[in-house]
């Protein structure tokens, strides 16, 4: 698993049945960005060649689709427009498109389609959605979702630093991981995860591989950031980032935040 690899294709997942969520590397080694499914490297490096070829990768869906606001979710045109989401077509359905940027440029595309389901074009999770737009500054969040972080830009006027992991609670941990030295760049990092069970685990799971006092968690009172918009909570969510409890593995609680 420490041993360098690069992004390949996308294959059809043994686990779930997902036609293109497994992601295939040079060293063997795939994970389906679905259901978590991972397969181990194998001791011959692959090829584009080898065994199936994987498609849509000129990202050409997202190059046709536009943008527009996502009404059903509170997001407005201005905030696709400053992250680049569009919402278009995809295997015959209506979609919405994530970017994933390098250097500037969009390397891959997380899809929703209209039954919640999820693929990839392009370059799977290569990074931490919306990474491109920040730099390094006082405070940073991190959330368990694209729409999230949508939501939290929006609401602070699309001015400060929000990102999110690309593939939920159970990728939460390895993204970060990869990410941190992005995000080593912050002073504060604000985990404002899902309030269920595998959202506070992961938001735990992340903020263990964080610097000791770098690391919140906050907390809201819906189930996610989104919910907290769609119910006329935003002020919960400007609260939430400032009233988030730094994460220390001792759990030990110094009067004042008592």
């Amino acid at each position: 698993m420490e041993k360098s690899s690069e992004f390949l294709r996308h294959e059809p997942c043994p686990n779930c049945g997902s036609k293109d969520n497994l992601a295939r590397y040079t060293d063997g080694h795939a994970f389906c960005f679905g259901c978590s499914h991972w397969e181990p490297p194998t001791d011959g490096v692959l090829t584009a060649k080898t065994k199936m070829t994987t498609t849509n990768h000129n990202l050409s869906e997202y190059k046709e689709a536009e943008v527009q606001a996502l009404t059903a979710r509170g997001i407005s045109e201005e905030t696709c427009a400053i992250w680049g989401v569009r919402v278009g077509t995809f295997k015959g359905q209506r979609a919405h498109f994530y970017p994933y940027y390098r250097d500037g440029v969009v390397v891959g595309c997380k899809v929703r389609g209209p039954d919640k389901t999820f693929s990839w074009i392009g370059e799977a999770a290569p990074c931490l959605f919306g990474e491109h737009l920040w730099g390094k500054g006082k405070k940073i969040i991190v959330t368990e979702g694209e729409i999230d972080a949508l939501t939290v830009s929006q609401v602070q006027g699309n001015k400060w630093p929000v990102v999110s992991v690309p593939g939920g609670a159970q990728g939460a941990k390895k993204a970060v991981a990869k990410a941190l030295d992005y995000l080593c760049q912050f002073e504060e990092v604000i985990l404002m995860f899902d309030m269920d069970e595998p959202g506070q685990k992961a938001a735990v799971e992340c903020a263990e591989i964080l610097p000791v006092g770098k690391a919140k968690i906050a907390s809201l009172p819906e189930k996610d950031p989104n919910e907290c918009l769609k119910a006329g909570k935003s002020d919960s969510i400007i609260q939430a980032i400032w009233n988030a409890r730094p994460y220390r593995p001792d759990g030990i609680l110094s009067g004042s935040e008592l």
